[in-house]
C-alpha cells in the first residue's frame, strides 16, 4: 500500500515514515504540499494521503483540493496540532476518512490504515 505523508516538521515525518515503513507500507514523504504534488507527477497515486495541515508554500487544505481536482479520491487522514471544531467540520464537509491530532496515536493511525489495506484490490501478478 503506497501512502503519500505531506508533512513538514523533520521529527514527525521521520518517525511516521520509518515506523511505517517498518510496516510494510511505500511511502511517499513531502516536506509541503507543492513538493507532495510535484512527487505524484507522473506516478500512479497513493493509495491513501496523510496530511499535515500547517504546511508552508503549500499547505494541508491546499493539498487536499489539488488532489480532488485532480480526480484523486483515496482516504485523506489530516494530521493536525489542532482540534478546532470548525476544521473539523471543514474536514467532514470535505470527505476526509479521520481528522487526527497530534501527538498521534499511531496504533489507531495504523489499524485505520489496516482496514483501508484490507479493502484494497489485490495486486495484478
Amino acid at each position: 500500500m503506497r501512502l503519500l505523508l505531506a508533512e513538514d516538521d523533520p521529527l514527525n515525518r521521520d518517525m511516521l515514515v520509518r515506523r511505517l515503513r517498518r510496516r510494510g507500507f511505500e511511502m511517499i514523504e513531502a516536506v509541503n504540499g507543492a513538493q507532495a504534488l510535484e512527487l505524484l507527477h507522473g506516478h500512479p497515486p497513493p493509495d491513501a494521503a496523510l496530511l499535515d495541515l500547517d504546511m508552508p508554500v503549500l499547505d494541508g487544505w491546499g493539498l487536499l483540493h489539488a488532489l480532488r481536482d485532480r480526480g484523486l479520491r483515496m482516504p485523506v487522514f489530516i494530521l493536525s496540532a489542532h482540534s478546532l471544531k470548525e476544521d473539523r467540520q471543514r474536514a467532514a464537509a470535505l470527505g476526509v476518512t479521520a481528522y487526527l491530532t497530534k501527538p498521534l496515536d499511531f496504533d489507531d493511525l495504523l489499524q485505520r490504515l489496516e482496514r483501508i489495506r484490507l479493502n484494497l484490490p489485490a495486486a495484478a501478478p
